[in-house]
Protein backbone atom coordinates (compact mmCIF):
# COMPACT_ATOMS: atom_id res chain seq x y z
CA UNK A 1 0.00 0.00 0.00
CA UNK A 2 1.06 3.35 -0.27
CA UNK A 3 1.52 5.82 -2.77
CA UNK A 4 4.32 7.24 -5.36
CA UNK A 5 4.86 7.73 -9.10
CA UNK A 6 5.30 5.46 -11.99
CA UNK A 7 8.85 6.65 -13.55
CA UNK A 8 11.16 5.09 -15.90
CA UNK A 9 10.69 3.23 -19.45
CA UNK A 10 7.61 1.07 -19.51
CA UNK A 11 7.85 -2.10 -18.22
CA UNK A 12 10.57 -0.97 -15.80
CA UNK A 13 9.84 0.74 -12.64
CA UNK A 14 6.42 -0.33 -10.90
CA UNK A 15 5.61 -2.75 -8.25
CA UNK A 16 7.12 -5.84 -6.56
CA UNK A 17 4.73 -7.92 -5.20
CA UNK A 18 5.59 -11.35 -4.53
CA UNK A 19 9.02 -12.76 -4.76
CA UNK A 20 10.43 -16.25 -4.68
CA UNK A 21 12.04 -16.64 -1.80
CA UNK A 22 12.78 -19.33 1.09
CA UNK A 23 9.57 -17.97 3.38
CA UNK A 24 6.47 -19.60 2.62
CA UNK A 25 4.56 -16.63 1.13
CA UNK A 26 0.47 -16.98 0.10
CA UNK A 27 0.49 -15.87 -4.01
CA UNK A 28 -1.61 -13.03 -4.51
CA UNK A 29 -5.01 -13.64 -5.35
CA UNK A 30 -6.11 -9.84 -6.16
CA UNK A 31 -4.71 -6.72 -6.54
CA UNK A 32 -6.23 -3.50 -5.96
CA UNK A 33 -4.99 -0.64 -7.57
CA UNK A 34 -5.79 2.99 -8.20
CA UNK A 35 -3.98 6.41 -10.13
CA UNK A 36 -3.88 9.32 -11.63
CA UNK A 37 -2.97 9.91 -15.20
CA UNK A 38 -1.32 13.08 -15.62
CA UNK A 39 -1.64 13.30 -19.49
CA UNK A 40 -5.65 12.29 -19.05
CA UNK A 41 -6.26 14.32 -15.96
CA UNK A 42 -8.29 11.59 -14.71
CA UNK A 43 -8.12 8.78 -11.99
CA UNK A 44 -8.68 5.11 -12.48
CA UNK A 45 -9.91 2.44 -9.93
CA UNK A 46 -10.19 -1.26 -10.16
CA UNK A 47 -10.30 -4.79 -8.63
CA UNK A 48 -8.66 -7.64 -10.48
CA UNK A 49 -8.82 -11.43 -9.69
CA UNK A 50 -4.95 -12.88 -10.38
CA UNK A 51 -4.12 -15.93 -12.41
CA UNK A 52 -2.73 -17.78 -9.11
CA UNK A 53 -1.81 -20.45 -11.02
CA UNK A 54 -0.13 -19.63 -14.01
CA UNK A 55 1.78 -16.87 -11.13
CA UNK A 56 3.11 -20.20 -10.11
CA UNK A 57 4.09 -21.96 -13.05
CA UNK A 58 6.36 -18.95 -13.41
CA UNK A 59 7.58 -18.30 -10.22
CA UNK A 60 8.68 -22.33 -10.61
CA UNK A 61 10.26 -22.32 -13.90
CA UNK A 62 14.10 -22.83 -13.89
CA UNK A 63 16.51 -20.76 -15.61
CA UNK A 64 17.31 -21.21 -18.86
CA UNK A 65 20.73 -19.97 -18.85
CA UNK A 66 23.36 -23.29 -18.51
CA UNK A 67 25.63 -21.21 -16.32
CA UNK A 68 23.04 -21.61 -13.48
CA UNK A 69 21.92 -25.33 -14.21
CA UNK A 70 24.57 -26.47 -11.32
CA UNK A 71 24.23 -23.48 -8.75
CA UNK A 72 22.44 -22.91 -5.68
CA UNK A 73 20.42 -20.35 -5.35
CA UNK A 74 20.17 -19.51 -0.77
CA UNK A 75 17.50 -17.70 -1.31
CA UNK A 76 14.97 -19.71 -2.80
CA UNK A 77 13.09 -22.55 -0.59
CA UNK A 78 13.93 -25.05 -3.56
CA UNK A 79 17.64 -23.93 -3.60
CA UNK A 80 16.82 -23.15 -7.47
CA UNK A 81 17.84 -20.17 -9.73
CA UNK A 82 14.59 -19.30 -11.35
CA UNK A 83 13.45 -17.80 -14.52
CA UNK A 84 11.11 -15.08 -13.33
CA UNK A 85 10.85 -13.96 -9.58
CA UNK A 86 8.58 -10.95 -9.35
CA UNK A 87 5.55 -8.85 -11.10
CA UNK A 88 6.10 -6.08 -12.37
CA UNK A 89 2.85 -3.76 -12.55
CA UNK A 90 2.14 -0.81 -15.38
CA UNK A 91 -0.77 1.61 -15.45
CA UNK A 92 -1.51 3.51 -19.10
CA UNK A 93 -3.47 5.63 -21.13
CA UNK A 94 -7.15 4.78 -20.67
CA UNK A 95 -7.22 2.76 -17.40
CA UNK A 96 -5.36 -0.23 -18.90
CA UNK A 97 -3.18 -2.17 -16.57
CA UNK A 98 -0.42 -4.41 -17.26
CA UNK A 99 1.19 -6.95 -15.84
CA UNK A 100 4.78 -8.79 -16.42
CA UNK A 101 6.43 -11.52 -14.59
CA UNK A 102 10.49 -10.59 -14.39
CA UNK A 103 13.38 -11.54 -13.37
CA UNK A 104 17.45 -10.93 -14.22
CA UNK A 105 17.53 -12.04 -18.15
CA UNK A 106 13.69 -12.57 -18.64
CA UNK A 107 10.32 -10.24 -18.54
CA UNK A 108 6.83 -11.47 -20.07
CA UNK A 109 3.23 -10.49 -20.12
CA UNK A 110 1.22 -12.13 -17.33
CA UNK A 111 -1.66 -10.40 -17.84
CA UNK A 112 -3.78 -7.26 -19.24
CA UNK A 113 -6.84 -5.01 -17.19
CA UNK A 114 -8.60 -2.07 -17.29
CA UNK A 115 -9.62 -0.10 -14.58
CA UNK A 116 -12.34 2.37 -14.57
CA UNK A 117 -12.50 5.98 -14.28
CA UNK A 118 -12.87 7.02 -10.46
CA UNK A 119 -13.57 10.33 -9.42
CA UNK A 120 -12.10 10.80 -5.43
CA UNK A 121 -11.68 14.04 -4.05
CA UNK A 122 -9.02 15.97 -5.47
CA UNK A 123 -7.72 17.27 -1.73
CA UNK A 124 -8.17 13.32 -0.73
CA UNK A 125 -5.01 12.44 -2.77
CA UNK A 126 -3.18 15.77 -3.97
CA UNK A 127 -3.75 17.73 -0.18
CA UNK A 128 -0.97 20.00 -1.37
CA UNK A 129 -1.96 20.91 -4.53
CA UNK A 130 -4.27 22.62 -6.85
CA UNK A 131 -5.78 20.29 -9.97
CA UNK A 132 -5.80 23.28 -12.27
CA UNK A 133 -2.40 24.13 -11.45
CA UNK A 134 -0.98 20.80 -11.43
CA UNK A 135 -2.75 20.24 -15.22
CA UNK A 136 -1.19 23.63 -16.23
CA UNK A 137 2.47 22.94 -14.78
CA UNK A 138 2.87 19.51 -16.70
CA UNK A 139 1.82 21.79 -19.79
CA UNK A 140 4.06 24.91 -19.66
CA UNK A 141 7.29 23.26 -17.83
CA UNK A 142 8.29 20.55 -20.65
CA UNK A 143 7.13 17.65 -18.35
CA UNK A 144 6.21 16.14 -22.08
CA UNK A 145 7.46 15.86 -25.14
CA UNK A 146 6.08 18.24 -27.73
CA UNK A 147 4.49 15.42 -29.48
CA UNK A 148 2.47 14.54 -26.46
CA UNK A 149 1.43 17.57 -25.24
CA UNK A 150 -0.07 18.47 -28.48
CA UNK A 151 -1.95 15.27 -28.13
CA UNK A 152 -3.25 16.69 -25.05
CA UNK A 153 -4.09 20.02 -25.89
CA UNK A 154 -6.00 18.51 -29.33
CA UNK A 155 -7.49 15.77 -27.22
CA UNK A 156 -5.78 12.86 -29.29
CA UNK A 157 -4.14 10.88 -27.09
CA UNK A 158 -3.45 7.40 -27.92
CA UNK A 159 -5.93 5.40 -25.47
CA UNK A 160 -5.34 2.19 -27.47
CA UNK A 161 -1.33 2.64 -27.83
CA UNK A 162 -0.61 -0.53 -25.52
CA UNK A 163 -2.75 -2.86 -27.58
CA UNK A 164 -1.33 -1.98 -30.47
CA UNK A 165 2.53 -2.44 -28.74
CA UNK A 166 1.63 -5.49 -27.83
CA UNK A 167 0.73 -6.74 -32.04
CA UNK A 168 2.67 -10.08 -32.07
CA UNK A 169 4.23 -12.21 -34.54
CA UNK A 170 5.13 -15.29 -35.73
CA UNK A 171 8.75 -14.33 -35.66
CA UNK A 172 12.59 -16.07 -34.91
CA UNK A 173 15.84 -14.59 -34.86
CA UNK A 174 19.18 -15.93 -37.42
CA UNK A 175 22.21 -14.60 -36.72
CA UNK A 176 25.11 -15.54 -39.36
CA UNK A 177 28.58 -15.43 -37.94
CA UNK A 178 32.22 -15.30 -39.81
CA UNK A 179 33.14 -18.97 -40.25
CA UNK A 180 34.09 -20.64 -37.20
CA UNK A 181 31.95 -17.99 -34.99
CA UNK A 182 29.93 -19.63 -32.14
CA UNK A 183 26.69 -18.26 -30.78
CA UNK A 184 26.59 -17.96 -27.05
CA UNK A 185 23.13 -16.13 -26.41
CA UNK A 186 20.65 -13.95 -27.83
CA UNK A 187 18.65 -11.20 -25.45
CA UNK A 188 15.51 -9.70 -27.43
CA UNK A 189 13.45 -6.75 -26.16
CA UNK A 190 9.98 -5.92 -27.29
CA UNK A 191 8.11 -2.53 -27.43
CA UNK A 192 5.31 -4.25 -24.97
CA UNK A 193 7.97 -4.60 -22.68
CA UNK A 194 9.05 -8.21 -22.91
CA UNK A 195 12.33 -9.87 -22.52
CA UNK A 196 13.84 -13.06 -23.34
CA UNK A 197 16.91 -14.36 -23.60
CA UNK A 198 17.62 -17.49 -25.57
CA UNK A 199 20.54 -19.75 -25.13
CA UNK A 200 19.68 -22.56 -27.87
CA UNK A 201 21.07 -22.10 -32.07
CA UNK A 202 17.78 -23.47 -32.74
CA UNK A 203 14.67 -21.71 -31.01
CA UNK A 204 12.03 -22.32 -33.15
CA UNK A 205 9.19 -19.65 -34.36
CA UNK A 206 7.19 -17.88 -32.10
CA UNK A 207 4.89 -15.11 -31.30
CA UNK A 208 6.57 -12.24 -30.53
CA UNK A 209 6.00 -8.42 -30.67
CA UNK A 210 8.43 -6.10 -32.74
CA UNK A 211 11.75 -5.71 -31.25
CA UNK A 212 13.66 -2.83 -30.35
CA UNK A 213 17.06 -3.54 -28.95
CA UNK A 214 18.76 -7.01 -29.88
CA UNK A 215 21.87 -7.96 -28.56
CA UNK A 216 23.96 -11.50 -28.58
CA UNK A 217 27.50 -12.48 -27.29
CA UNK A 218 29.48 -14.75 -29.72
CA UNK A 219 33.13 -16.17 -30.14
CA UNK A 220 35.85 -16.45 -32.81
CA UNK A 221 39.42 -18.23 -32.62
CA UNK A 222 39.62 -17.63 -28.68
CA UNK A 223 37.82 -14.18 -28.68
CA UNK A 224 34.55 -13.07 -27.16
CA UNK A 225 32.21 -10.17 -28.97
CA UNK A 226 29.14 -8.41 -27.64
CA UNK A 227 27.32 -7.11 -30.54
CA UNK A 228 24.30 -4.47 -30.28
CA UNK A 229 21.00 -3.60 -32.25
CA UNK A 230 19.26 -0.90 -31.51
CA UNK A 231 16.15 -0.57 -34.36
CA UNK A 232 16.36 3.20 -34.49
CA UNK A 233 18.69 6.33 -35.78
CA UNK A 234 18.83 8.36 -32.66
CA UNK A 235 22.10 8.18 -30.58
CA UNK A 236 20.36 9.56 -27.45
CA UNK A 237 18.34 6.58 -27.88
CA UNK A 238 21.55 4.22 -28.14
CA UNK A 239 22.58 5.79 -24.98
CA UNK A 240 19.77 5.66 -22.85
CA UNK A 241 19.67 1.83 -23.56
CA UNK A 242 23.81 1.29 -22.90
CA UNK A 243 25.10 4.75 -21.63
CA UNK A 244 21.94 5.91 -19.16
CA UNK A 245 24.76 8.67 -17.63
CA UNK A 246 25.01 10.00 -21.27
CA UNK A 247 22.09 9.95 -22.19
CA UNK A 248 19.88 12.92 -22.49
CA UNK A 249 16.36 13.20 -20.59
CA UNK A 250 14.26 14.68 -23.29
CA UNK A 251 13.20 12.65 -25.95
CA UNK A 252 15.65 9.78 -25.35
CA UNK A 253 13.07 7.41 -26.44
CA UNK A 254 11.03 7.07 -29.17
CA UNK A 255 7.53 9.64 -29.11
CA UNK A 256 5.78 7.00 -30.59
CA UNK A 257 6.89 3.34 -32.34
CA UNK A 258 4.17 3.44 -34.82
CA UNK A 259 6.37 6.06 -36.77
CA UNK A 260 9.40 3.68 -36.86
CA UNK A 261 11.30 1.41 -39.44
CA UNK A 262 10.93 -1.43 -37.46
CA UNK A 263 7.32 -1.25 -36.93
CA UNK A 264 6.39 -0.37 -40.17
CA UNK A 265 8.24 -3.50 -41.65
CA UNK A 266 6.97 -6.52 -39.09
CA UNK A 267 3.14 -4.73 -40.08
CA UNK A 268 3.96 -6.08 -43.71
CA UNK A 269 4.36 -9.54 -42.06
CA UNK A 270 1.28 -11.90 -42.71
CA UNK A 271 0.77 -12.09 -38.55
CA UNK A 272 0.42 -15.96 -38.50
CA UNK A 273 2.99 -16.76 -41.16
CA UNK A 274 6.81 -17.40 -39.58
CA UNK A 275 9.38 -15.01 -40.53
CA UNK A 276 12.75 -14.56 -39.83
CA UNK A 277 14.97 -11.68 -38.69
CA UNK A 278 18.16 -12.07 -39.97
CA UNK A 279 21.66 -10.43 -38.72
CA UNK A 280 24.69 -10.72 -40.86
CA UNK A 281 28.02 -10.42 -39.23
CA UNK A 282 30.63 -9.74 -41.32
CA UNK A 283 34.34 -10.92 -41.21
CA UNK A 284 35.18 -6.88 -39.77
CA UNK A 285 31.97 -7.62 -37.32
CA UNK A 286 29.96 -5.53 -38.95
CA UNK A 287 26.39 -5.89 -38.65
CA UNK A 288 23.56 -5.92 -41.22
CA UNK A 289 19.57 -6.49 -40.60
CA UNK A 290 16.80 -7.66 -42.54
CA UNK A 291 13.57 -9.47 -42.25
CA UNK A 292 12.53 -12.33 -44.16
CA UNK A 293 9.01 -13.77 -44.93
CA UNK A 294 8.55 -15.70 -48.11
CA UNK A 295 9.62 -13.97 -51.10
CA UNK A 296 9.75 -11.21 -48.89
CA UNK A 297 13.10 -9.54 -48.10
CA UNK A 298 12.90 -6.44 -46.20
CA UNK A 299 16.69 -4.38 -45.31
CA UNK A 300 16.44 -2.21 -42.14
CA UNK A 301 18.23 1.08 -42.73
CA UNK A 302 17.68 2.95 -39.54
CA UNK A 303 19.52 0.97 -36.75
CA UNK A 304 22.27 1.57 -34.74
CA UNK A 305 24.68 -1.50 -35.04
CA UNK A 306 27.62 -2.18 -32.77
CA UNK A 307 30.63 -4.83 -32.00
CA UNK A 308 32.86 -4.74 -29.19
CA UNK A 309 35.39 -7.55 -28.67
CA UNK A 310 35.36 -8.44 -24.45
Amino acid sequence: DGMGFQRGPWGNGGVTYVKNEQKDKKLPATMKVGYYSYAEDKFYEGEFSLPVEKIREYLNEKADDPEYANKKNEESKDGILHKYNRIEVGFTLGGMVVLWMKGEDAQKVLATFTAKEAFPDWKSVFEDSDRKEKVEYGLNNDVYTPKVKNEILTKTLPLDLWKTYDDRFNWNVLVSLPSGGKLENISVKTINAETETLYKADHGDKKRAVPYNIEFFWSLNGKQYNSRIVFGENMNYYNAIYKATKASAREARPADFRQEEVFKNFHQLKPAEPAQLIINVSNDQSLSVSLKQGDQNLAFKSIIAKTFGQ
